[in-house]
Protein backbone atom coordinates (compact mmCIF):
# COMPACT_ATOMS: atom_id res chain seq x y z
CA UNK A 1 0.00 0.00 0.00
CA UNK A 2 1.49 3.65 -1.27
CA UNK A 3 1.93 6.03 2.21
CA UNK A 4 -0.87 8.03 1.34
CA UNK A 5 -3.25 5.64 0.95
CA UNK A 6 -1.80 4.51 4.72
CA UNK A 7 -1.84 8.23 5.68
CA UNK A 8 -5.51 8.62 4.38
CA UNK A 9 -6.91 5.54 6.66
CA UNK A 10 -4.92 6.85 9.50
CA UNK A 11 -6.61 10.46 9.13
CA UNK A 12 -9.92 8.63 8.78
CA UNK A 13 -9.36 6.40 11.73
CA UNK A 14 -8.74 9.32 13.87
CA UNK A 15 -11.80 11.77 12.52
CA UNK A 16 -14.32 9.14 13.30
CA UNK A 17 -13.19 6.58 15.59
CA UNK A 18 -14.83 3.24 16.01
CA UNK A 19 -14.99 0.92 18.80
CA UNK A 20 -14.74 -2.41 16.52
CA UNK A 21 -14.66 -2.73 13.11
CA UNK A 22 -14.06 -5.66 10.81
CA UNK A 23 -11.49 -6.27 8.07
CA UNK A 24 -11.78 -9.16 5.75
CA UNK A 25 -10.87 -9.96 2.36
CA UNK A 26 -11.48 -13.18 0.21
CA UNK A 27 -8.68 -15.82 -1.29
CA UNK A 28 -9.55 -14.32 -4.91
CA UNK A 29 -11.89 -11.48 -6.62
CA UNK A 30 -12.00 -13.88 -9.53
CA UNK A 31 -13.40 -17.41 -10.07
CA UNK A 32 -13.22 -18.73 -13.63
CA UNK A 33 -14.69 -22.13 -14.53
CA UNK A 34 -14.12 -24.42 -17.34
CA UNK A 35 -15.91 -26.90 -19.18
CA UNK A 36 -14.95 -29.71 -16.65
CA UNK A 37 -16.43 -27.60 -13.77
CA UNK A 38 -18.06 -29.79 -10.90
CA UNK A 39 -18.65 -26.98 -8.48
CA UNK A 40 -15.81 -25.26 -6.45
CA UNK A 41 -15.43 -22.45 -2.91
CA UNK A 42 -13.49 -19.73 -2.60
CA UNK A 43 -12.61 -18.81 1.31
CA UNK A 44 -13.69 -15.73 3.20
CA UNK A 45 -10.99 -14.50 5.96
CA UNK A 46 -11.04 -11.79 8.30
CA UNK A 47 -10.83 -10.19 12.05
CA UNK A 48 -12.17 -8.12 14.31
CA UNK A 49 -10.19 -5.22 15.44
CA UNK A 50 -11.13 -3.42 18.92
CA UNK A 51 -9.45 0.02 19.24
CA UNK A 52 -7.41 0.66 22.42
CA UNK A 53 -10.10 2.65 24.48
CA UNK A 54 -12.67 0.42 24.08
CA UNK A 55 -13.22 -2.14 27.04
CA UNK A 56 -13.57 -5.68 26.55
CA UNK A 57 -16.88 -7.18 26.11
CA UNK A 58 -18.35 -10.10 28.16
CA UNK A 59 -19.77 -13.06 25.88
CA UNK A 60 -18.18 -13.96 21.89
CA UNK A 61 -18.51 -12.60 18.84
CA UNK A 62 -20.93 -14.43 16.23
CA UNK A 63 -20.30 -13.74 11.99
CA UNK A 64 -22.94 -13.82 10.02
CA UNK A 65 -21.93 -13.46 5.89
CA UNK A 66 -24.49 -12.73 3.22
CA UNK A 67 -23.54 -13.78 -0.37
CA UNK A 68 -25.40 -12.69 -3.08
CA UNK A 69 -24.96 -13.54 -7.29
CA UNK A 70 -26.12 -11.79 -9.92
CA UNK A 71 -29.54 -10.58 -10.42
CA UNK A 72 -32.72 -11.16 -12.59
CA UNK A 73 -36.01 -11.53 -13.24
CA UNK A 74 -37.47 -14.99 -12.31
CA UNK A 75 -41.43 -16.30 -12.78
CA UNK A 76 -42.82 -19.23 -10.68
CA UNK A 77 -45.74 -21.07 -12.08
CA UNK A 78 -48.13 -23.16 -10.60
CA UNK A 79 -48.96 -26.27 -12.27
CA UNK A 80 -52.70 -26.92 -12.37
CA UNK A 81 -54.70 -30.43 -14.17
CA UNK A 82 -57.07 -29.32 -16.62
CA UNK A 83 -59.21 -31.85 -18.98
CA UNK A 84 -56.58 -34.54 -17.57
CA UNK A 85 -53.24 -32.80 -18.61
CA UNK A 86 -50.53 -30.58 -16.19
CA UNK A 87 -50.58 -27.33 -17.69
CA UNK A 88 -48.86 -24.25 -16.23
CA UNK A 89 -51.69 -21.97 -14.76
CA UNK A 90 -50.81 -19.15 -11.96
CA UNK A 91 -47.60 -17.69 -12.03
CA UNK A 92 -45.28 -14.94 -10.21
CA UNK A 93 -42.47 -12.83 -11.60
CA UNK A 94 -39.94 -11.64 -8.87
CA UNK A 95 -38.56 -8.97 -10.17
CA UNK A 96 -34.21 -8.22 -9.36
CA UNK A 97 -34.17 -11.77 -7.36
CA UNK A 98 -30.73 -13.05 -6.95
CA UNK A 99 -29.66 -16.11 -9.06
CA UNK A 100 -27.62 -16.97 -5.76
CA UNK A 101 -27.83 -16.60 -2.37
CA UNK A 102 -26.44 -17.99 0.99
CA UNK A 103 -25.99 -17.40 4.64
CA UNK A 104 -22.77 -18.54 6.06
CA UNK A 105 -22.74 -18.14 9.87
CA UNK A 106 -21.39 -19.50 13.19
CA UNK A 107 -23.91 -20.89 14.86
CA UNK A 108 -27.86 -20.87 14.15
CA UNK A 109 -29.21 -17.37 12.89
CA UNK A 110 -31.85 -17.18 16.00
CA UNK A 111 -28.82 -17.29 18.72
CA UNK A 112 -26.90 -14.56 16.40
CA UNK A 113 -29.41 -11.88 15.71
CA UNK A 114 -33.19 -10.17 16.30
CA UNK A 115 -35.57 -10.97 14.03
CA UNK A 116 -35.38 -6.81 13.16
CA UNK A 117 -31.50 -7.49 12.69
CA UNK A 118 -32.41 -10.10 10.24
CA UNK A 119 -35.11 -8.48 7.89
CA UNK A 120 -33.22 -5.32 7.56
CA UNK A 121 -29.91 -6.98 6.35
CA UNK A 122 -31.85 -9.72 5.02
CA UNK A 123 -29.24 -12.42 7.21
CA UNK A 124 -30.81 -16.08 5.82
CA UNK A 125 -33.68 -16.99 3.09
CA UNK A 126 -36.21 -16.71 5.21
CA UNK A 127 -35.28 -12.68 5.28
CA UNK A 128 -34.01 -12.58 1.49
CA UNK A 129 -35.89 -9.28 -0.09
CA UNK A 130 -38.20 -10.59 -3.07
CA UNK A 131 -40.19 -8.12 -4.99
CA UNK A 132 -43.29 -9.37 -6.99
CA UNK A 133 -44.33 -7.82 -9.83
CA UNK A 134 -47.84 -6.56 -9.50
CA UNK A 135 -50.17 -7.68 -7.18
CA UNK A 136 -50.11 -11.51 -6.54
CA UNK A 137 -52.59 -12.63 -3.66
CA UNK A 138 -50.74 -16.04 -3.22
CA UNK A 139 -47.00 -14.25 -3.35
CA UNK A 140 -45.85 -16.14 -0.13
CA UNK A 141 -46.80 -19.36 -1.50
CA UNK A 142 -44.62 -18.74 -4.61
CA UNK A 143 -41.54 -17.10 -2.81
CA UNK A 144 -41.83 -20.46 -0.82
CA UNK A 145 -41.48 -22.46 -4.15
CA UNK A 146 -38.64 -20.29 -5.84
CA UNK A 147 -36.96 -20.58 -2.65
CA UNK A 148 -37.19 -24.39 -2.72
CA UNK A 149 -36.65 -24.92 -6.39
CA UNK A 150 -33.14 -23.05 -5.74
CA UNK A 151 -32.38 -24.84 -2.35
CA UNK A 152 -32.56 -28.14 -4.47
CA UNK A 153 -29.85 -26.55 -6.97
CA UNK A 154 -27.74 -25.63 -4.46
CA UNK A 155 -28.09 -22.05 -5.24
CA UNK A 156 -30.15 -20.67 -1.91
CA UNK A 157 -29.19 -22.07 1.59
CA UNK A 158 -28.22 -20.99 4.66
CA UNK A 159 -25.23 -23.32 6.49
CA UNK A 160 -24.96 -22.18 9.81
CA UNK A 161 -21.52 -24.23 10.79
CA UNK A 162 -19.84 -22.41 8.29
CA UNK A 163 -18.44 -19.51 9.70
CA UNK A 164 -14.90 -21.04 11.97
CA UNK A 165 -13.37 -18.54 14.11
CA UNK A 166 -9.64 -19.34 14.88
CA UNK A 167 -9.34 -17.29 17.62
CA UNK A 168 -11.72 -14.60 19.53
CA UNK A 169 -11.66 -12.35 16.76
CA UNK A 170 -9.95 -14.68 14.00
CA UNK A 171 -12.75 -16.02 11.28
CA UNK A 172 -12.98 -17.92 8.45
CA UNK A 173 -15.37 -19.54 5.94
CA UNK A 174 -15.77 -21.19 2.81
CA UNK A 175 -18.18 -20.05 -0.14
CA UNK A 176 -19.51 -23.26 -1.51
CA UNK A 177 -20.48 -22.59 -5.50
CA UNK A 178 -22.07 -25.70 -7.54
CA UNK A 179 -21.49 -26.63 -10.84
CA UNK A 180 -24.42 -24.53 -12.30
CA UNK A 181 -23.38 -21.49 -10.46
CA UNK A 182 -24.52 -18.08 -12.00
CA UNK A 183 -22.11 -15.85 -14.15
CA UNK A 184 -21.80 -12.48 -13.10
CA UNK A 185 -20.67 -10.15 -9.90
CA UNK A 186 -21.12 -11.67 -6.43
CA UNK A 187 -21.14 -9.13 -2.95
CA UNK A 188 -20.00 -10.89 0.09
CA UNK A 189 -21.40 -8.71 3.07
CA UNK A 190 -20.28 -9.40 6.44
CA UNK A 191 -22.02 -8.47 9.69
CA UNK A 192 -20.34 -9.21 13.45
CA UNK A 193 -22.79 -9.64 16.05
CA UNK A 194 -22.18 -9.75 20.28
CA UNK A 195 -25.16 -10.32 22.23
CA UNK A 196 -27.67 -9.83 19.45
CA UNK A 197 -26.07 -6.29 18.59
CA UNK A 198 -24.34 -5.76 15.14
CA UNK A 199 -20.94 -4.33 16.11
CA UNK A 200 -19.74 -4.13 12.73
CA UNK A 201 -20.23 -4.80 9.16
CA UNK A 202 -18.34 -4.75 5.73
CA UNK A 203 -18.39 -5.99 2.28
CA UNK A 204 -16.36 -7.90 -0.44
CA UNK A 205 -17.14 -8.83 -4.20
CA UNK A 206 -15.82 -11.19 -6.62
CA UNK A 207 -16.97 -12.14 -10.12
CA UNK A 208 -17.19 -15.98 -11.61
CA UNK A 209 -16.72 -15.92 -15.18
CA UNK A 210 -15.86 -18.57 -17.55
CA UNK A 211 -12.71 -19.26 -19.09
CA UNK A 212 -11.27 -20.56 -22.46
CA UNK A 213 -13.31 -21.79 -25.41
CA UNK A 214 -16.19 -21.70 -22.77
CA UNK A 215 -16.18 -17.72 -22.54
CA UNK A 216 -15.40 -17.09 -25.86
CA UNK A 217 -18.60 -18.94 -26.79
CA UNK A 218 -20.39 -17.09 -23.89
CA UNK A 219 -19.48 -13.78 -25.00
CA UNK A 220 -20.79 -14.51 -28.55
CA UNK A 221 -24.07 -15.81 -27.66
CA UNK A 222 -24.22 -12.46 -25.62
CA UNK A 223 -23.42 -10.00 -27.68
CA UNK A 224 -22.96 -11.62 -31.19
CA UNK A 225 -26.11 -13.77 -30.86
CA UNK A 226 -26.86 -14.07 -35.09
CA UNK A 227 -23.20 -15.17 -35.41
CA UNK A 228 -23.81 -17.22 -32.41
CA UNK A 229 -26.86 -19.18 -34.13
CA UNK A 230 -25.16 -19.10 -37.04
CA UNK A 231 -22.08 -21.31 -36.18
CA UNK A 232 -24.21 -23.33 -34.42
CA UNK A 233 -26.52 -24.44 -37.09
CA UNK A 234 -23.04 -25.09 -39.11
CA UNK A 235 -21.99 -26.99 -36.29
CA UNK A 236 -25.08 -29.27 -35.95
CA UNK A 237 -24.70 -29.72 -40.03
CA UNK A 238 -20.91 -30.75 -40.13
CA UNK A 239 -21.54 -32.71 -36.90
CA UNK A 240 -24.16 -34.61 -39.02
CA UNK A 241 -22.53 -35.13 -41.98
CA UNK A 242 -19.09 -36.65 -40.03
CA UNK A 243 -21.62 -39.21 -38.12
CA UNK A 244 -23.14 -40.37 -41.37
CA UNK A 245 -19.67 -40.23 -43.08
CA UNK A 246 -18.34 -42.40 -39.74
CA UNK A 247 -21.21 -44.71 -39.34
CA UNK A 248 -21.97 -45.15 -42.86
CA UNK A 249 -22.78 -49.06 -44.00
CA UNK A 250 -21.05 -50.13 -47.16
Amino acid sequence: MRWWLVLITLIASTVTPRAEEIIAGLSTDRFEITSNFVGGSLVVFGTINRDAQTIARAGKYDVAIVVTGPRSDITTRRKARVLGIWVNREAARFENAPLYYATLASNPLEEIAPAASKERFGIGTASMPLEVGGFEPNAASFREALIRLKASDALYFDDVSAVSFLSDTLFTANIALPAIVPIGDFTVDIYAFRDGALIGQTSEAFRVQKTGFEQFMFNLAHNQPLLYGIIAVLLAIFTGWAAGVIFRRD
